[in-house]
């Protein structure tokens, strides 16, 4: 029951904890994207990255339920999903989300921009 996902940020040097959403798995893209909007200028920060996510996540989260933060010393493997949507590590430095354990996709979160 639940759609769960954990999501976890990092740079070259740092992991964040994770954060467990029971409900977002399939709005955990969106969330991702919004977070690395409102970052900017500061997106390799992972501390501080992984706390606005998790704010985010909070406002769209009613109760005491459905949002934790476990405790991550390395970055997420397959093994640690809990089913549904997955894992997402969101690597800070090279912009991208490596999605696995579930059926979440990876996707960058940047676009160059070609037309000129």
């Amino acid at each position: 029951m639940g759609d769960r996902v954990l999501v976890q940020f990092k740079n070259e040097s740092e992991v964040s904890p994770a954060i467990y959403l029971h409900w977002g798995g399939e709005q955990a893209p969106e969330l991702i994207k919004k977070c690395f909007e409102y970052m900017e200028g500061r997106r390799n920060n992972v501390a501080y990255t992984a706390a606005r996510f998790t704010g985010i996540c909070h406002e769209k989260t009613t109760g005491n339920l459905s949002l934790g933060l476990l405790q991550q010393t390395t970055e997420l493997t397959a093994q640690d999903s809990h089913g549904d949507a997955g894992c997402y590590v969101v690597d800070l430095k090279n912009e991208t989300v490596n999605a696995f354990g579930g059926y979440g996709t990876s996707f960058a979160l940047t676009t160059e921009d070609t037309t000129t």
